[in-house]
């Protein structure tokens, strides 16, 4: 949805209006859980608007919600709330998600030292 003149001239009320159809809260409110978050990610502690897209826009931490309850969880960076959101905000599968990580993470590390432990012998014969 395109937005109007009024809203471009008034972006505070725009995002005001945007926060109390979608989420029940104010600016205000908004405010507040983003200094509670010391104006960070609530997952990456990346700071507020430093998150980009289309260009050298920044985007402001988006709140995040319970799909089905509604409640709010927090303020999440696009980067966070989209990887939640694409794992079906489960945190069994975010747990697995971890889990592979670290779990590949871990072989890579030993594969690694492996292979160097061997060139550094054989570099030595």
């Amino acid at each position: 949805m395109p937005v109007s003149k009024h809203w471009k001239e008034n972006p505070d009320k725009y995002k005001e209006y945007l926060l109390e159809r979608n989420f029940g809260i104010s600016l205000e409110e908004y405010k507040a859980m983003l200094e509670a978050q010391n104006n960070a990610c609530a997952i990456c502690h990346k700071a507020n608007g430093s998150d980009r897209h289309k260009g050298d826009r920044t985007k402001q931490l988006s709140v995040d919600h319970n799909h089905i309850t509604g409640a709010l969880r927090g303020l999440l960076c696009n980067d966070c709330n989209r990887g939640i959101g694409q794992l079906k905000d489960d945190p069994i599968l975010l747990e697995r998600a971890a889990k592979y990580l670290r779990n590949y993470e871990a072989k890579h590390v030993k594969t690694a030292s492996i292979a160097e432990e061997l060139l550094a012998e054989m570099t030595s014969l």
